[in-house]
């Protein structure tokens, strides 16, 4: 007789699966993958692998930074190219107020306008795409893009970490709901943020 799914066996299929070589595989992916592409940001998938298996918390973190780093890299690249701006055009959830944006941030400040991206909205490869041409250098770049997306990366690890620590026994219980009631929240943060971008 099989045994029934409750949400203390589903938290524990999660972190089994965090704490394996492959949710480092997922993570790096992911950064890679969001800084070309991919409209989800690496975020949405550190916070509950951190809560999971708050002892990698730095694993996940630096896995994230490696993956959107090394997409980051390829997206300038690409933006120096003919193809650049087309490839922006049509990535998914990136309008043109937010190129407006970040064009304008690289521009007036150089790689330091990348410092205004976490809190902008804006995904980070509107500005990766837009920052050889607006005349920054791809070493400057990388490193700012280093300060900027690991600080975050590594807030949002750790706040996973902690919650993860603290509240075990109340993911045990909840988890499947969490992981409704998270999905829900991150997709009206998303649409709004989106929209205030039209």
């Amino acid at each position: 007789m099989s045994q029934s799914v409750t949400p203390a066996t589903a938290f524990a299929w999660w972190r089994t699966f965090a704490a394996s070589r492959a949710a480092l595989v997922v993570v790096g992916a992911w950064g890679f993958a969001e800084a070309i592409a991919w409209p989800i940001i690496p975020d949405f998938i550190i916070l509950p692998l951190a809560l999971a298996v708050p002892s990698r918390w730095f694993a996940f973190a630096l896995a994230a930074l490696a993956g959107s780093l090394s997409g980051g890299l390829v997206s300038y690249l690409l933006g120096a190219t003919a193809p650049g701006p087309y490839l922006l055009d049509v990535a998914p959830l990136v309008t043109d107020s937010m190129k407006d944006g970040a064009r304008s941030a690289l521009h007036d400040d150089g790689a330091l306008g990348l410092m205004a991206q976490p809190l902008s909205g804006i995904p980070y490869k509107v500005f990766a795409y837009q920052a050889a041409l607006a005349g920054v250098g791809i070493i400057e770049y990388a490193v700012l893009s280093a300060v900027v997306r690991g600080s975050r990366f590594l807030a949002v690890a750790l706040v996973g970490a902690v919650a993860g620590k603290l509240l075990r026994k109340w993911w045990e219980r909840f988890w499947p709901w969490f992981c409704v009631l998270y999905c829900a929240a991150f997709l009206i943060g998303l649409s709004r943020v989106v929209a205030g971008w039209q």
